[in-house]
């Protein structure tokens, strides 16, 4: 698909999915600023998320003529909520292509659906289907390595290594750690290992093992404010759950007497302070309640809010209550 772009070279219809969110919405955003010209990226370009809209915006987006008769690029967001009825008269819509047309389908990570399932056969009898798993460890250190070269800066291959490691191979957090190391590096033009453990998430790290420090001790407020920092730093919601979520994994490993990745032993104290306030079964209660968050900011169901500064305060709340009561009530509560 890359190279066809490039080139100029456009499907009448894709069909993203996934475990990498951020490589979708940047695909996306590349085949639009290849396909569109300048001045009708904005007029041109519009998006349908079946979370919130109705299949009749589809419907309607994909019998319109384009404004002017210019080019013109749709984006369905969550195609899985179309019905199968729904379904069929798409592929209907889509079966005489239109050549002033691209349409992008775009499941996100949190729903992917198996390659093997009926909605990705649909689709690719009308679209080219691409799946976009996340970043292997040997591609996440090339691009840390590419990324540096572009800006003159070396970067160790060990260093690489563990960059990788500590953002899991997620482009999109790999993106914002290398962005951080390369303000850092500006001047030395060189990132060591060193560099890497002492500058990449030091903030997030250091705000969200005292998040944590907090929800143990029931310190709503303390909790409360213990993240605003990090946001007002630049990460993202769905980057602090990330983190959040990474602790209290830590912990469980830490708990249930497991290793921990090689470059995170140095917590291991840490880790055990924590681990010997919490049972297994609070641990596994807090990373469900990390997880179902995450999913509604990907756009998965949702019983509380999905914006993210909202979505993050109600998290903590439910984090923090059962550590807020006795130990009697907390048992009551199933907390054992």
């Amino acid at each position: 698909m890359g190279k066809a772009v490039t080139q100029g070279k456009f499907a009448a219809a894709y069909y993203f999915y996934g475990d990498d969110d951020f490589r979708m919405n940047e695909a996306i955003r590349y085949i639009r600023e290849k396909f569109l010209p300048f001045a009708l990226q904005q007029s041109n370009s519009s998006r349908i998320d079946l979370n919130s809209q109705k299949f009749g915006d589809v419907r309607d987006a994909l019998m319109a003529l384009p404004f002017f008769g210019e080019s013109s690029l749709v984006t369905i967001v969550n195609p899985q909520k179309l019905s199968p009825k729904q379904l069929t008269e798409t592929q209907a819509l889509l079966k005489v292509p239109a050549e002033s047309r691209v349409v992008i389908f775009y499941t996100r990570a949190a729903k992917k659906p198996d390659r093997r399932s009926s909605l990705p056969k649909k689709l690719e009898i009308v679209a080219t289907v691409v799946e976009f798993p996340k970043l292997t460890p040997i591609e996440a250190q090339n691009r840390a390595t590419r990324a540096m070269q572009a800006c003159e800066i070396e970067i160790e291959p060990l260093a690489a290594r563990e960059l990788a490691e500590m953002t899991s191979c997620d482009s999109g957090r790999l993106t914002g750690e290398i962005d951080k190391l390369i303000a850092f590096a500006a001047e030395e033009k060189k990132v060591s290992l060193q560099m890497v453990r002492q500058v990449a998430s030091e903030t997030t790290n250091r705000s969200v093992y005292q998040l944590v420090d907090y929800v143990l001790a029931g310190n709503t407020s303390g909790a409360l404010e213990a993240f605003e920092p990090v946001l007002e730093g630049g990460d993202t919601p769905t980057g602090i759950l990330y983190w959040l979520g990474a602790s209290f994994l830590d912990i469980y490993l830490v708990k249930g007497g497991r290793k921990l990745p090689p470059y995170k032993e140095r917590f291991r104290g840490k880790l055990e302070r924590q681990a010997n306030r919490l049972s297994l079964a609070q641990i596994e209660s807090a990373l469900s309640s990390i997880t179902a968050t995450e999913a509604a900011l990907k756009g998965g169901i949702a019983n509380g809010p999905t914006e993210g500064k909202a979505a993050l305060h109600e998290l903590i709340l439910t984090l923090c209550a059962p550590q807020a009561q006795p130990r009697q009530q907390a048992q009551a509560l199933n907390y054992r």
